[in-house]
């Protein structure tokens, strides 16, 4: 399901060194239209900072028993994965099992029990369902679920993540980092810099 996705969008991903070679740039997600004549009914824009040049994805995914349109950008530098992806859910419903399951499969992909939650307010982010943060420790593993992980490293290493989601009229917006390490250098700057236009 989501690996489909992650895998294409990282294979190939330069690693750009240490942290000083961390070249922040602004970056605008938006998603792709999914009705017949192309029109989006609200043009909102999530815009983020991110290390690297990201590469960009877009595909339907069947997700909570849904099939949902993914748009992602994503990148790999200073030994952590960086992304940003919006899910276009047909409903609220929907919306809600989908953001279950996600915040299933991200723990499920580092090996990971739980992990700890907080709220993650964001300026212009529907209030229901509320914005959620993640942080969970696991390990990197040789199967699929790789493929959301950092190219470095060998299955076991331990492996990080720090994870949000939030919504906005209908739809899913997902940020998250992982890497063996995670730094403040690496998640103040991404993290914070997340906004809606």
């Amino acid at each position: 399901m989501f690996q489909r996705l992650f895998l294409p969008l990282c294979a190939g991903l330069v690693l750009m060194g240490c942290s000083p070679s961390l070249n922040w740039r602004q970056v605008r997600l938006k998603p792709e239209p999914v009705n017949a004549t192309g029109a989006q009914e609200d043009e909102v824009v999530l815009q983020a900072l991110l290390p690297c040049k990201p590469d960009r994805a877009t595909r339907p995914q069947r997700m909570a028993g849904y099939e949902v349109m993914v748009t992602m950008l994503g990148c790999e530098a200073d030994g952590g994965l960086f992304a940003i992806a919006v899910a276009v859910p047909s409903s609220h419903q929907a919306l809600m099992a989908v953001l279950a399951q996600w915040q299933t499969h991200v723990l499920a992909s580092v090996h990971a029990q739980g992990g700890s939650r907080k709220p993650f307010p964001l300026k212009g982010a529907d209030a229901q369902p509320e914005g959620t943060q993640l942080l969970a420790r696991g390990r990197q593993s040789s199967g699929d679920g790789a493929a959301l992980a950092p190219a470095q490293g060998s299955p076991g290493h331990a492996l990080n993540v720090q994870a949000v989601w939030f919504a906005r009229g209908g739809r899913l917006y997902h940020a998250a980092v992982y890497a063996e390490r995670l730094s403040q250098a690496m998640t103040e700057p991404f993290f914070g810099s997340l906004a809606f236009e």
